[in-house]
C-alpha cells in the first residue's frame, strides 16, 4: 500500500502515511491519477485532458488542457496539437537516426580518405607543387603517429 501526494491529479510524491494529504492507494505510482478526489488507475481511461508537458489527466484542472482519446500507454507528439505517436512517427524518427547514423559514418570515412586523396593528386604529374609538398608533409606526419 502506497501513499501519494497529487498535484493536479498527478503523483509527485511517495511519502510517509503520517504526512497531511497523504492518499493510500494500491495502484502504481506512473498508473495513479486523482479523479474527484479519489486514486483511478489510468489505464483505465480513454479520455484525458493533456497539459502542455504532455502529462494524461483523468480530470481537468486547466481550461488550457487539450481533451485528447487515447490509451494510457500511448506515446504523445505535439503538432501544434496533442496527438498520438503512429506508426509513421516511428518509421520518420528511426530513418533520421538512420541517417545521421550513416552521415557521421560517411564523415568518418571521407575524412580518412582525404590523405590518399591527396597522395593521388599529389603523384600526378601536373599537380601543383604546394600540393605535392603538402601530401609528403602529411605523410611524414602520420609515419611518426604509427
Amino acid at each position: 500500500m502506497n501513499y501519494y501526494i497529487f498535484t493536479n491529479g498527478i503523483v509527485t510524491g511517495v511519502v510517509d502515511k503520517t504526512i497531511s494529504g497523504a492518499i493510500r492507494s494500491n495502484v502504481s505510482k506512473e498508473n495513479a491519477r486523482l479523479l474527484y478526489g479519489k486514486v483511478v488507475n489510468g489505464n483505465d481511461y480513454t479520455d484525458f485532458f493533456i497539459d502542455p508537458g504532455g502529462k494524461k489527466h483523468v480530470e481537468k484542472h486547466d481550461n488550457k488542457w487539450q481533451k485528447l482519446s487515447c490509451n494510457f500507454i500511448d506515446e504523445l507528439i505535439h503538432d501544434r496539437k496533442w496527438r498520438v505517436k503512429s506508426a509513421a512517427d516511428n518509421a520518420t524518427e528511426n530513418t533520421k537516426k538512420q541517417n545521421s547514423r550513416v552521415q557521421k559514418e560517411a564523415d568518418t570515412i571521407s575524412l580518412s580518405a582525404i590523405p590518399e586523396i591527396l597522395s593521388y593528386i599529389a603523384s600526378q604529374q601536373n599537380a601543383p607543387s604546394s600540393l605535392k609538398q603538402k601530401s609528403m608533409e602529411h605523410k611524414a606526419k602520420m609515419a611518426e603517429k604509427w
